[in-house]
């Protein structure tokens, strides 16, 4: 009875929210070309669902989130990527409206009242809701902070469950109630100089999308005795407010997701007469660690039942096979 209240109230409050945020995404030229995305608009209406949903008593709050973070794995089968190659203009339609923007709100300590935080980045696993961004989003939240998340298409869904998470290789799973979403396709790793685009939200710059290739992957670690962690590098632009973007290769599908940037200089940062950037490299987490905190599916029966063919009577001598070209693999190369 509690949670069919709770999930009739939330549908009622995103058809509020969609109403505010959807004229802000929809804006178009007068012959309805081009889309305009008003920043200024839709970051204000985001907050003003953001602060309403605070002051919803029945809301998830941070405390509860928190103490769901120990989880480490979901059993949620991801959607299989699709096999055509797409033009980039193609996978930015396509795949635009598996991303959304994730927000919070907490109690002002200025005086009474919330207060509304940095947007960040999210995507879509499921059609039913279950959605994937940086473990670093939810990591550090107030006892009663709300989140919830922004579509494309305008509708606002509050965060009700934190399903799996790793901290180590930042990585959150969590659940909003919704249905029909536009899911994202999970693919395998892509070797390096494969072109990747990232779509995602970087200092309020809403849906920017960027394109690049993949640089690289690393094993990093923050100390001596710290575990690894393994990272896709690419040179597709993001900043802050894109943590938790999904990094797509040319069919669509994620092969990773934002994390983190490291700034390279000429000399010591603010010290060094030539401290000029030189480089920005761009971390990612693979999708094979997302791909970890899902437990495997059974594998399927093999449809072939029939007992096999008796072989001929007189078979042919075996012929030599010339060996398979060697196929590229982006395997993960430790510091040396």
């Amino acid at each position: 009875m509690l949670r069919a209240e709770f999930m009739i109230r939330s549908l009622l409050f995103s058809l509020l929210a969609a109403s505010f945020i959807s004229h802000a995404l929809r804006a178009q030229s007068p012959e309805g070309g081009t889309r305009y995305i008003d920043d200024e608009r839709y970051m204000q209406t985001l907050e003003r669902a953001a602060l309403k949903l605070a002051e919803d008593s029945k809301a998830v709050r941070g405390k509860e989130l928190l103490s769901q973070m120990s989880r480490k794995s979901c059993d949620i089968p991801p959607a299989p990527p699709s096999q055509a190659k797409l033009a980039p203009e193609e996978i930015y339609a396509g795949c635009s409206g598996g991303v959304v923007t994730i927000t919070s709100a907490w109690k002002s300590e200025k005086g009474p009242g919330w207060e509304a935080g940095e947007p960040a980045t999210a995507w879509v696993l499921t059609p039913d809701g279950v959605l994937v961004t940086n473990h670093h989003v939810f990591a550090e939240a107030q006892k009663d902070e709300v989140f919830g998340i922004a579509t494309r298409d305008g509708a606002f869904y509050p965060v009700q469950e934190i399903l799996a998470a790793d901290s180590v290789n930042d990585i959150a799973i969590f659940r909003v109630s919704a249905r029909g979403l536009q899911p994202l396709a999970l693919a395998i790793d892509e070797p390096v100089g494969s072109n990747v685009c990232v779509i995602s939200h970087p200092d309020r710059q809403f849906y920017t999308f960027t394109q690049g290739q993949i640089s690289r992957y690393t094993v990093q670690r923050d100390g001596e005795k710290a575990p690894q962690v393994n990272y896709l590098c690419t040179t597709a632009e993001f900043a802050r407010g894109s943590s938790g973007g999904p990094v797509l290769n040319q069919r669509g599908a994620v092969v990773g997701m934002v994390c983190s940037t490291r700034t390279i200089y000429y000399g010591e940062k603010n010290r060094d007469p030539d401290d000029d950037v030189q480089m920005v490299i761009k971390y990612c987490i693979p999708g094979e660690s997302i791909r970890k905190l899902l437990r495997k599916t059974p594998a399927l029966p093999p449809r072939d039942t029939e007992a096999p063919a008796p072989p001929p009577e007189n078979p042919a001598p075996p012929q030599p096979q010339p060996a398979p070209p060697a196929v590229p693999r982006a395997e993960p190369v430790p510091e040396p």
